[in-house]
């Protein structure tokens, strides 16, 4: 038994007491940091210099995901949804009139997802961005990669001419970097998010890529070259070329994301998809692929969701078969093989059939709002639609409404969401430059 001193006193006892963690090795207390919670370990790194230098360590990152590496990391979906601004801020020249708030989604059934212990399931604001009060306002999602998500805003510079402030920020930690602004395009500019991971090394950096395709003023006039602004990380800074296309696009169409996969942007132009890699060749599209021919009617098609589910891409059209008694219909088509551009049909869903076991009143009264949001990544059975009362998740090989994540519909002008990984230790934004 240890004897204390007569004439030492409690307060220096207790003062000692509390100071035996910094009396530690290093290697002992990264082992007791390394078992924390991914949040609280990522908010212990502001305790002191010692423990942010312990904590952001490639070791310590490695032996954490480590540690965790028989649990399965789960996804969120980011769901943004913006309102009408009022007549007098239109009147004003506002250029984006919409109030941007943002949404947890969890893709899981379980409580696991680290963004919706942080934020929860209401709607929140980011304002931890260095932007002002009217362009938090007009936040919009661009992109995303693993826990990575590329916002963007519009504003007003010194020189009275419109630029667009482009940020990636990491929405566990909160951290953000901005890229310089770019001349600001008044036409239809589809945008795209290509990040290219570093080898298992957490040292190195990510390379990424911010593409802005301008389709023009007019959307449907035959082109076979686009203007184009390229961001890389390489030199951090913004160039603007012509890409030509191999084929003259009959339909191009705007403000729609750009999709990364297999390390290229895919653009849905119509009735077909647009390969482009900014990486390799800068100048030219590299390939056409076409869509089904069920497909390419475009004006029976309404509301396409265009992303990447358990791997492949997938591409939705929503076909109303009678026009005086709408009964609309969700094809659901997967790019079987990438190489040879061949479709198949995984999913043909007559949506006034679905069971909604009381979430909604009436299937059909929903569906005059409807409105693809995106699909699940790892469940291919599972789509996510906008209807009059909010979002749901459907199983489409069930037909069941799964579950109502209710939202304001009265107002609203616009929704875009876009998948994160919950990763177990979140990406350093020191990764990217």
């Amino acid at each position: 038994m240890a004897l204390i001193p007569c004439r030492q006193s409690k307060l220096a006892l207790r003062w000692d007491e509390s100071n035996l963690f910094d009396k530690l090795c290093d290697e002992l207390v990264g082992e007791i940091l390394v078992r924390l919670p991914t949040t609280t370990a990522v908010r212990f790194q502001a305790v002191c210099k010692r423990w942010n230098s312990l904590i952001s360590s490639p070791y310590f990152i490695a032996r954490f995901r480590h540690l965790r590496h028989q649990h399965t990391e789960s996804s969120s979906l980011v769901f943004r949804f913006a309102y009408s601004c009022d007549v007098s801020c239109i009147s004003d020249g506002c250029n984006q009139c919409q109030y941007s708030h943002f949404q947890i989604i969890s893709n899981s059934n379980s409580s696991n997802s680290l963004l919706g212990k942080v934020y929860g399931e209401s709607a929140f604001r980011l304002s931890y961005l260095p932007c002002s009060p009217k362009d938090l306002q007009t936040l919009r999602f661009e992109g995303s990669f693993d826990d990575l998500i590329l916002f963007s805003c519009i504003n007003l510079n010194n020189t009275n001419t419109y630029k667009v402030d482009y940020y990636i920020s990491n929405l566990l930690t909160r951290q953000w970097i901005a890229l310089p602004p770019v001349a600001y395009e008044d036409v239809y500019v589809s945008t795209g998010f290509l990040c290219v991971p570093p080898p298992v090394d957490t040292s190195h950096h990510h390379k990424f890529m911010v593409v802005r395709l301008c389709s023009g003023n007019y959307a449907y006039t035959p082109r076979s070259r686009f203007k184009a602004q390229v961001f890389s990380s390489e030199n951090w800074q913004w160039r603007t070329l012509v890409v030509s296309s191999p084929l003259t696009l009959e339909q191009h169409i705007g403000g729609i994301s750009l999709v990364a996969y297999r390390g290229m942007l895919h653009w849905l132009n119509g009735d077909c998809i647009v390969v482009y890699d900014p990486l390799n060749t800068p100048e030219r599209f590299s390939r056409i692929i076409h869509l089904p021919t069920q497909l390419r009617t475009f004006d029976i098609f309404k509301y396409n969701c265009f992303e990447v589910s358990l791997g492949c891409l997938r591409v939705t059209g929503v076909l109303s078969e009678n026009a005086v008694n709408p009964d609309p219909v969700l094809d659901v088509w997967e790019l079987e093989d990438y190489d040879s551009g061949l479709w198949n049909l995984v999913y043909k869903v007559r949506l006034k059939n679905l069971i909604h076991n009381g979430l909604l009143g009436s299937v059909q009264c929903e569906l005059c709002y409807l409105l693809v949001i995106s699909f699940h990544p790892e469940n291919g059975d599972v789509i996510y639609l906008r209807l009059r009362t909010g979002v749901v998740s459907i199983n489409m090989k069930s037909g069941i409404i799964e579950r109502l994540y209710p939202i304001d519909m009265a107002m609203l002008c616009w929704a875009d969401a876009f998948h994160l990984v919950d990763q177990w230790w979140p990406t350093a934004l020191s990764l990217l430059y």
